[in-house]
């Protein structure tokens, strides 16, 4: 590994700050949103980790980033140069067409944050290089995880989930014998525990009991671990999508704990 002199460390610390730069000059207004929302929404909790994640994402990588990015003694050719800016402009340009179409949709802010990957990808290409872009490819695609979900998704998914989980729970209940029925009050389900000689315990199991957000919390960490976990592709992936039930199967029975606490 050659070494790095004090003037390359200026230079590439200006490169590094240039990109942050435009970066937050387009996308700062979308990044406050999302954080705010990230702090007053539990479908967008998970957002709040994603630049933690993404951190150690990137200090992972320094050495493989020290061995690809160019130095000054390490010129390329000119022509390298150029074609390696066309490029990356191109990227930039349908990352901001991306942006701009956004704007005029019913979702601004899923379609700017997921054009921030692209536009980062044509700024690694125009102030490094190719090599740059393939070391952090995958911290890339990982920004995608600040895109909070629609709404219209998470309360159809979250519903489906709800009335799988509340099925579910009063089956088992069910068969464990106590005096459980299940019902529906607007959609939303409701276990109904009846007590001797007091009114009965309703526990009504909406968007926020059905699990989604475990899922989607654990599925930011599954994909961080996957990746960063040493051993075999199909391990990790088998380990990976084996999380799925086992995570739900804990919220069943986090619903059934509470029936029982009841």
């Amino acid at each position: 590994m050659r070494p790095i002199s004090q003037t390359s460390i200026s230079y590439l610390t200006i490169k590094v700050l240039a990109i942050l730069f435009g970066i937050l000059a387009l996308y700062w207004q979308d990044l406050t949103i999302v954080a705010d929302e990230a702090l007053q929404s539990e479908s967008a909790s998970h957002i709040l980790v994603i630049p933690l994640l993404l951190g150690y994402l990137i200090y992972r990588k320094r050495k493989m980033l020290r061995a690809v990015i160019p130095s000054e003694s390490s010129k390329p050719m000119v022509k390298a140069i150029l074609d390696r800016e066309a490029v990356g402009v191109i990227v930039c340009l349908l990352a901001f067409l991306m942006y701009w179409h956004g704007s005029y949709t019913f979702h601004p802010l899923e379609y700017h944050l997921a054009s921030l990957p692209l536009f980062a990808a044509g700024l690694l290409l125009i102030v490094f290089n190719k090599k740059t872009l393939k070391a952090l490819a995958f911290p890339l695609v990982f920004l995608l995880f600040l895109v909070p979900p629609p709404l219209e998704i998470v309360y159809a998914l979250g519903t489906s989930l709800s009335i799988l989980s509340s099925e579910a729970a009063y089956t088992l209940l069910k068969a464990a014998g106590l005096p459980v029925t299940l019902t529906a009050q607007y959609g939303t389900p409701v276990i109904t525990l009846a007590k001797p000689g007091s009114s009965p315990l309703a526990f009504a199991l909406d968007v926020a009991c059905a699990g989604l957000y475990s899922l989607i919390g654990f599925t930011v960490f599954a994909v961080f671990v996957a990746y960063i976990a040493r051993g075999a592709p199909w391990r990790k992936a088998t380990i990976f999508i084996a999380g799925f039930p086992l995570v739900y199967a804990l919220n069943i029975t986090r619903i059934i704990t509470i029936v029982l606490i009841g």
